[in-house]
């Protein structure tokens, strides 16, 4: 069996992504987002990568001894500013 979240912005979200993840387990889980407002900034990526990198951001967030191995916010704006031109 897989279990499917769709993520929003909704206050909601990761405490139902958390819900379902006790109940199946991670590899059971698929998170699904979608972003009408920043979504055109992560067109081409390794979704594998960003999964993963929010998995690790928000397991923080949330308290779990997790390492973030993603760039700070600061460094990626700097990043997409060079990307604009």
């Amino acid at each position: 069996m897989r279990a499917v979240v769709q993520m929003s912005g909704g206050v909601g979200s990761w405490g139902a992504a958390r819900r379902t993840v006790e109940r199946y387990g991670r590899d059971a889980v698929t998170l699904l987002f979608a972003d009408t407002m920043i979504g055109f900034l992560f067109r081409g990526k390794d979704r594998a990568r960003l999964a993963q990198l929010e998995y690790e951001f928000t397991a923080r967030f949330l308290g779990a001894e997790q390492l973030y191995t993603g760039r700070s916010i600061a460094v990626a704006g700097v990043q997409r500013r060079r990307d604009d031109g």
